[in-house]
Formats: structure tokens, sequence, C-alpha cells
């Protein structure tokens, strides 16, 4: 990893100054959650803190996506309501601003200079988002593109994070971090600073199109840009917000919360940036099929769907070896998965299935906010000794913690984000020859192509029968199973990508 342009220490302060006095002042509860399972996820026991709303209905209804009836119960509640207020307000004039148009793409680009706008980087982030950006990234570069990362306005001071430097380059790629001395409060400024901030790196750059992801906040910024910069703008749709906000709802609430102004309003805003851009980039067949049925034309998408390196398919390594190194028993049954620790991923059914199995070993690397509800499940069940959290792990090693499994498991929910959204993990798991046991949800059948273990989601007793099933299968049949896989992976790589991108860009 090298470093350039070293930041303001002062600057860098004032900043996280202001972010913290904002947040603290609008929202304290949202802070000190976000501060605890930071901390958590570094290995300290925080306990959850929590500060007595100001008006418990106004809070109700924000939870359910009602946003202008909240702000007016909030803006009635005294100071701190009034703060509340104000913030949802914010939230709520940030969906009124209009993502403009983009201008066409051009078969007659003579230089490939894309600058992705992203909402977060390495090495500040690990997560498949991060992932799937920088191997993108490394691919278009390696196949002849000009490219280089610049992250959202104050990333990733927001975060808790404090960078040395205003630039970092990770593996040959340089990611630019857009820090002003300030956070502005309203909503306005901050959409203005970040677009100015965008384009002087844009005209540093020489760019020639820019490239975003979702949500829409940054086809907002991306598309005020480009109409600046008098270039064109691509929108790749990786996650869908409003599905992922309605999967954190309590199950009571999401047919109301379906319906609410915030879920309404964040898919009409999604669907303006699709609309919007010169073309949209998509994970899936599922997705794609999803965004042509809202009135996205078919010919302005185009799938690069996620992948791996040619260099992690079929690793010849041995399970032995990489458990002895990485510290855990060689004669033991060991199942588990690579994920963020939330609560659509299912782990939860992974842990009741476990207890089913006296002789199988879990484990889970990853962090998240769901991990004190899974500790706590864990607990209840009395299997602390088959169950075990290990944190998140350098991107670099990872490939070990699959390797040592001896099936990787992705119990999704059946929530509307899971049937859509396709994972990177699964793919890793296969191209180091593990097989897969999946929620048997579409977007999870395309991701592996038919070549996993399926089983219905949110059903503990049935996944327990297939890990034993799996576990107890035949050397012949495990074999089978692995070359389907290595097959499929092998389909599915970042330069092959890199090089769908290219033709994208040059509208070949």
């Amino acid at each position: 990893m090298g470093l350039k342009s070293k930041s303001s220490a002062l600057r860098r302060i004032t900043l996280a100054l202001s972010l913290f006095s904002v947040h603290l002042l609008e929202d304290p509860n949202d802070l000190f959650a976000k501060v605890s399972q930071k901390l958590r996820g570094k290995g300290f026991p925080v306990p959850a803190l929590k500060i007595s709303s100001p008006n418990l209905q106004a809070e109700k209804l924000f939870e359910i996506g009602e946003l202008s009836r909240s702000a007016q119960l909030f803006q009635e509640s005294g100071f701190r309501g009034r703060s509340r207020a104000r913030k949802i307000r914010r939230q709520l004039a940030e969906f009124a601003v209009p993502i403009k148009p983009s201008a066409r793409l051009s078969q007659n680009l003579e230089r490939i200079n894309v600058l992705f706008y992203l909402t977060n980087s390495k090495p500040f982030t690990e997560s498949g988002y991060t992932e799937r950006t920088h191997q993108l990234l490394k691919a278009l570069k390696d196949n002849g593109a000009n490219v280089r990362g610049v992250t959202r306005l104050g990333y990733p001071v927001v975060i808790g994070a404090f960078p040395l430097y205003e630039e970092t380059i990770v593996d040959g790629i340089e990611y630019v971090r857009l820090l002003p001395e300030r956070f502005p409060k309203e909503k306005s400024e901050q959409i203005a600073l970040a677009v100015q901030m965008l384009v002087d790196e844009a005209r540093k750059f020489d760019a020639t199109i820019l490239h975003t992801t979702t949500d829409f906040k940054n086809a907002i910024v991306v598309s005020q840009a480009a109409e600046i910069l008098g270039i064109p703008w691509v929108y790749e749709t990786r996650g869908e917000l409003q599905k992922t906000w309605l999967s954190k709802r309590p199950v009571e609430d999401q047919t109301q919360a379906m319906s609410s102004e915030f879920y309404k309003a964040a898919s009409f805003k999604e669907l303006e940036a699709m609309k919007s851009a010169a073309k949209v980039v998509q994970l899936s067949q599922v997705s794609q099929s999803n965004a042509v049925v809202q009135g996205v034309p078919k010919e302005n998408t185009i799938i690069v769907p996620n992948a791996v390196s040619s260099a992690e398919v079929g690793r010849n390594n041995s399970q032995s070896r990489v458990r002895q190194e990485l510290g855990l028993p060689e004669g033991q049954k060991i199942v588990g998965a690579v994920t963020s620790i939330v609560q659509y991923e299912g782990l939860d059914d992974l842990i009741r299935a476990v207890s089913i199995l006296p002789d199988v070993v879990c484990l889970i690397v990853g962090g998240g906010e769901a991990r004190p509800k899974l500790d706590l499940l864990v607990s209840n069940l009395g299997i602390q000794d088959r169950v075990h959290f290990v944190g998140k792990k350098p991107s670099g090693d990872i490939w070990k913690w699959y390797l040592a499994l001896d099936i990787f498991i992705t119990p999704r929910k059946d929530q509307e984000v899971c049937r859509t959204v396709t994972p990177i993990k699964t793919l890793l798991a296969q191209a180091n020859g593990v097989p897969v046991i999946a929620s048997d949800l579409p977007a999870l059948r395309e991701v592996t192509g038919g070549s996993a273990f399926y089983v219905p989601p949110e059903s503990p007793e049935e996944l327990a029968k297939t890990i034993d099933r799996v576990l107890t299968c035949s050397p012949e049949k495990l074999s089978e199973v692995r070359q389907r896989s290595l097959e499929w992976v092998s389909t599915r790589t970042w330069d092959a990508n890199a090089c769908r991108l290219i033709d994208l860009y040059k509208q070949r």
C-alpha cells in the first residue's frame, strides 16, 4: 500500500468535530450505536447505550418510514425533538434533489479515463462492496483503462477513521479522499461541496467518464458533476437501498413499512438514477429483469456479475495445512460463513442448525450489528464451545478461512433484498473447492450457477439435514460438485468483467 499527499491534521480534527457535533445533537442514539458497533468489532465488550427518545410515537413513525409525520411530531417535542426533526427534514429534502440526465457515451472515445465515485473503499472498509470495487479497478487498469477512485464527502472520517493522507494507493490503485475543513450541516451544502470537490478531482484526472454505484445519493452528486464537466456517467446498481432498509425492520412492521413514505421515495430515486444514467451496470439477471419491469430499457443495461480473480480458481492448497496455520483442529467437521453479521444473512438459522448436530463446529468470520443477538442465541442454546466468531480478517488471507471450512453456508432470509442481490462470497468458496449450501432464492441460485446444495430459507431443521448429508457425501459425489463449481467460477472472472466494461465505455 502506498501513501501520497499528507492531509492537514487540523483539517481532519475540525472535520471530525463538525461531524460529531451534528450527529450528537440530532441523533445521539444512532451515534452511540455506530460507536458501540465499531468498538465491539475491535473486541471491546461495549454495552448498548441508549438515550430515551423525545417522542416515542414520532420514533415509531420514523422507524416504519413515515418521515414527514415523524418530523412534525418531533418538532413539537422540545429542543432534542426539534434537532431530530431538522435531521429528518434534511433527509426528505435530499429526495427532492433531481438527478441530472447523462450525456451519451461516445463511440469515438480516444481515452478511457474513468473516475469512480464510491461510498467507501479499501483499506478503511473491508466488505463485498470494496472488494468488488478494488478488483474491478485492478482489472480495468490491467486491460488498458486509466482508473481512479474518489470516495464520498467526509469518508473515511465519517466512519471514525482518520487517514494521514488524502490519497491512498492500494495494489497500484489510487483512492482520493474528499476531506473538507468542516462538514456542512445542510444537505444542499453537502451536495454542492461534494460536487465541486469531485469536479476538481475529475479535471485533475482528465476524466472522460464518471462511474458510480448505488445508492441514489451518489447519483445526485455524480450527475451534477458530469453535467458541469460535459461527460457521461454510468450507474452501477449493487444493492437496493429501500429493500436493505426494509430487511432491518421488525417482521411485523414490514408490510406497513413497504408502503411508507421512505420506501416509496427511495424506490423512486433509485429508478430515477437508472433512467438518468448513460448506462446501468447490473450484477445479475434478476436485478436486470426487475429494472426492465420498472421501465428501464434493457438495451441501456449490462450485466457485470460478481467474480473472482483467475488466480483464485482451484488453488492447490491443503486444508490440513491451512487449518494448522490458523490454529483450527484438523479432525473436526467445520462449517460456517465469511460474511457481514447482519439480520438478513440468516446466521441465527445456521446456529440453530448446528445446535442439532452435536459433532459439528461452526466458524463465522466477519463482524456486524447482529453480533450481540447471535452471542445471546449461542449462549441460550448452550453451544459456546462449538460456535466461534473470529471477527474480520485481512482480505489477503481471507481465502484461508474459506478453505478451512468443510462446507460454506449462505443461509439468507427469504426477504426481497436477498431474492435480488447477489453476493461475492459464494463464488470465493466455490473457487476454493468448498461445497456451498445456500438458501433456495433466485439471486443465490444465479450466483452459484446451480452448483450448490439448496435449502428452504429460514428452516434450521432442513439446513441441519443438508449439512449432515453433505458431510457424509461420498468422495466421488463431492469431487463432482467441486468440478462443476470450478467450471462455473472459471466463467466469472474480473478480467472478463473489465473487458465488458471497456466495451461499454467505448460503445463497441
